[in-house]
């Protein structure tokens, strides 16, 4: 069974990936705080900045499969914020509530259209071995909604659906993550 270190120190995100990655057979192991390595995204997509995390975690830890990602936010109503700023731009909002109370605000009196991206890179001894891309399209709730998950997934309803992602328990919300997308277009490449 092969092992992926998770270029990311989110709880949130780790679980995420142990479930998603157990379906193919492997395992993902996080990195400690003390473990991560400060990476700057300064990348224009989303691709580069999870292509610059990955390399910079393999250069300090050799011989490792190195899995990043990067996500990001497009609400079609004004597409010049958030998309690959989406964690800078909402760094000021401390919980994932208030985040969500912001974009639930920014759109108040526009559509609510969305798309949700992920692009992941897997990475060894500093080479690119695969990348995925994965998106999700909907419209953003008017309210938090779900018990089922956290963060922005409580404000997603998919194309296609009525419920937000966190109000779908896991096997029903599993093919509609972008993580989930992105990951099994990076494994079936």
């Amino acid at each position: 069974m092969d092992t992926y270190y998770l270029a990311s120190t989110n709880p949130f995100k780790y679980r995420e990936y142990q479930q998603l990655l157990a379906l193919w057979g492997i395992r993902v192991h996080p990195f400690t705080k003390d473990e991560a390595v400060a990476v700057k995204e300064i990348e224009t997509t989303y691709r580069g900045n999870a292509r610059l995390k990955a390399m910079a975690y393999s250069a300090h830890y050799p011989n490792r499969f190195i899995l990043s990602d990067d996500s990001g936010l497009i609400l079609h109503a004004f597409p010049e914020i958030l998309g690959v700023e989406t964690a800078r731009q909402l760094s000021p909002y401390k919980t994932d509530s208030a985040k969500n109370r912001a974009i639930i605000n920014q759109l108040k009196g526009h559509p609510r259209h969305f798309t949700m991206t992920s692009a992941i890179v897997l990475v060894k001894n500093q080479q690119l071995l695969k990348q995925g891309l994965g998106e999700l399209t909907g419209v953003i709730s008017a309210q938090e909604r779900g018990r089922y998950s956290t963060g922005f997934d409580r404000l997603l309803i998919p194309a296609g659906r009525r419920e937000t992602l966190a109000e779908l328990p896991f096997l029903i919300r599993r093919p509609y993550l972008h993580r989930y997308r992105a990951l099994k277009n990076l494994l079936l490449s």
